[in-house]
């Protein structure tokens, strides 16, 4: 934890700058101008967490010497925040001098600038914290109000303010020996006024463009990611050389999502808009971007066709309104190539895209931008090595990533290996990990998990323990908090080439008939350009994706 928060320190959250501009036409007309210059940032000490926002700029027309404003004459800005540490956290709202205009050159004396603060509550009611303020003392930055977010804050709270602003009524303009402009000097008036927030915290900016950094920045922290390294290792070194970074064990892990969301859906829409997905991990592609890659929390279902067509062949899909076929051929030889698997066709197509009978691919179910969020990705489609006796996959985490992604094709129609009882039995192509005939590589956008994403997701010194095993350990996994009813995985079996590993209801992997009943949990990648700016990633407040 960081402990710099008992120091007093004045950081600047955001800067939001009003820019008045006064422009007068004969001596009845001008223009006040509020603009943002900013970006969001959030503010950080400990388990602390504050943010600050903006809104769209605001123009006000008509604007003289008055007594108040007009009802709608504020600017308006909000700042969230939870205190899960042992004092308050105090924060101050302060106003000062902005930037100079461009074209300009005198600015508008402080005291003739006028100003009230409320905070908006309820059914847009609003609490007057200052009536009248003045802005004397504006070059040395003037404290207006200070509060706090009070120790124990554990969900956030948000406070909404509005900062009304007008010229006084005390200005005189004119050509009289006590006027503060003259009427040629006015027309040269100008006001720029920078509001901040100030106050006992550290900063942290928070850019547009962050996406992955949220998650790995959690790298080695409670309810965070691990590395792992290239040798399969894990790390939680932010020095070292990471292959990918995932979330590993099932100690207040934080790597839930929304996705899938309704069109116009915002954070505070979403828990009612979208659906809830976890986050494996960061992923590179083959050329160095990296992406999120997240996996469904519910099983499909009641959206399987019964069937669906291809190119001429007929696939059962449903096998019952929550379990589906891997790769079920109403004529025809069933076998593990993810390539020609009915389910693969089914979860990569929208309606009216196939021949034969118009069924509803599962990209038809995709709301809102969804589909633009999702990146074609390369999967690998390597054999994990399983028994044909017992059906147990003996690959530990480590040995199933390597052999998942192995590209070598058998040859004659073999497999990777056969068995007798429990002696495995190898195929003479030298470490063939592809089933002769299947393709070793398949582009696309909705995938499964692959048997190592499962593996990984338990504490890193389980990592050596085989899948076969898991039963035992599966309370280490983030995943064992995901609904029951098992799931099938990417990766085909090494024994049979109507075989594939499949995530079993005791926690461990098995391998299963492609043309059994087996859950469906969609993995994808997200793009690259994908930012996460709100949620803390729990099952109550999930991250939020949106588009750069």
């Amino acid at each position: 934890m960081n402990n710099q928060s008992s120091k007093k320190k004045g950081i600047i959250i955001a800067s939001i700058s009003a820019i008045i501009l006064v422009a007068v036409l004969g001596v009845t007309f001008a223009i006040w101008n509020y603009s943002r210059t900013t970006d969001n940032q959030i503010l950080v000490t400990g388990d602390i967490y504050m943010k600050f926002k903006e809104t769209p700029a605001l123009t006000i027309e008509n604007a003289m010497p008055s007594e108040g404003p007009g009802a709608n004459d504020y600017f308006e800005f909000t700042i969230e925040g939870k205190n899960t540490y042992s004092k308050p956290i105090w924060y101050e709202i302060d106003i000062q001098h902005g930037e100079p205009h461009e074209t300009r050159g005198t600015r508008i004396e402080d005291n003739l600038l006028a100003f009230k603060l409320v905070e908006v509550k309820d059914e847009n009611q609003e609490e007057v914290l200052i009536e009248k303020g003045s802005y004397t003392g504006l070059a040395a930055g003037k404290g207006i109000y200070v509060n706090t977010i009070p120790a124990g804050t554990n969900s956030k709270i948000t406070r909404t303010y509005r900062l009304y602003m007008w010229i006084s009524s005390k200005t005189i303009i004119g050509n009289t020996s006590d006027a503060n402009y003259d009427m040629d000097e006015w027309n040269d008036v100008f006001a720029s006024i920078k509001v901040n927030v100030t106050g006992d915290f550290n900063e942290k900016s928070i850019k547009s463009e962050i996406g992955t950094d949220v998650v790995k920045d959690t790298i080695g922290q409670p309810g965070g990611v691990i590395g792992v390294k290239a040798d399969n290792t894990p790390t939680t070194s932010k020095d070292d050389e990471v292959r990918e970074y995932r979330y590993s064990g099932n100690d207040g892990i934080k790597n839930y999502i929304y996705f899938n969301c309704s069109e116009g859906t915002t954070y505070e829409t979403a828990s009612s808009n979208c659906e809830k997905w976890r986050i494996i991990g960061v992923f590179k592609d083959e050329s160095g971007k990296e992406h999120l890659k997240i996996v469904r929390n519910e099983r499909l279902s009641g959206i399987f066709p019964e069937t669906y067509e291809v190119e001429g062949t007929t696939y059962n899909i449903k096998s019952m309104d929550t379990t589906a076929y891997w790769n079920n051929k109403v004529s025809g030889t069933d076998n593990n190539d993810w390539a020609t698997a009915g389910l693969q066709y089914w979860l990569n197509t929208k309606e009216d895209e196939t021949e034969g009978e118009a069924n509803k691919g599962y990209l038809s179910y995709l709301k809102g931008d969804t589909l633009s969020m999702i990146e074609e990705t390369k999967y690998y489609l390597g054999t994990v090595t399983s028994l044909t006796s017992s059906s147990m996959v003996l690959d530990t985490p480590k040995e199933a990533y390597a052999n998942e992604r192995a590209v070598s094709e058998c040859a004659d129609g073999n497999g990777p290996s056969t068995n007798t009882g429990s002696d495995l039995t190898f195929s003479e192509t030298p470490n063939c990990r592809v089933w002769a005939g299947n393709k070793a590589i398949w582009e696309g956008k909705v995938a499964l998990m692959y048997p190592s994403d499962y593996g990984f997701s338990t504490e890193s010194s389980n990592w050596e323990t085989q899948l076969k095993d898991f039963s035992t350990i599966k309370s280490s996994s983030w995943m064992n908090s995901m609904p029951s009813n098992g799931g099938c995985l990417l990766s085909p079996s090494s024994t049979s080439s109507i075989y594939v590993a499949n995530l079993n209801t005791t926690g461990s992997v098995h391998r299963s008939n492609v043309g059994g009943n087996l859950g469906v949990r969609p993995s994808v990648n997200l793009i690259s350009e994908i930012k996460i700016t709100q949620g803390e990633g729990t099952e109550t407040t999930p991250y939020y994706p949106e588009m750069a």
